[in-house]
């Protein structure tokens, strides 16, 4: 909304893009959005974008009390988690990937 509120009061695309930290491209669709669907087309929509969760909301509430036995209660050595070792956890209790 605001990129289009400085659009309107003379700013450059340029300007805009710099004020954002974006490209120049992405001002441009925003704007272009704007003419398209009003002000209200600029608004955040809700809702998750991304891909499709793997684990449903009562596995991801588990995966805390995974975590708290430490990595060794899985068969590694030494007492610090990384990525890929919690990927493995996620991989044994809930068979994802």
């Amino acid at each position: 909304m605001r990129a289009l509120e400085l659009k309107q009061q003379g700013w450059k695309q340029r300007d805009i893009a710099t004020a954002f930290d974006t490209s120049e491209a992405a001002v441009s669709q925003w704007l272009a959005a704007a003419r398209r669907g009003g002000p209200d087309a600029l608004r955040s929509r809700t809702g998750c974008r991304g891909s499709i969760p793997k684990l449903a909301p009562e596995q991801l509430r588990l995966i805390p009390d995974f975590l708290w036995h430490g990595p060794e209660a899985y068969g590694f050595r030494g007492n610090v988690w990384t990525c890929g070792r919690v990927v493995d956890v996620l991989a044994e209790e809930f068979g994802a990937s």
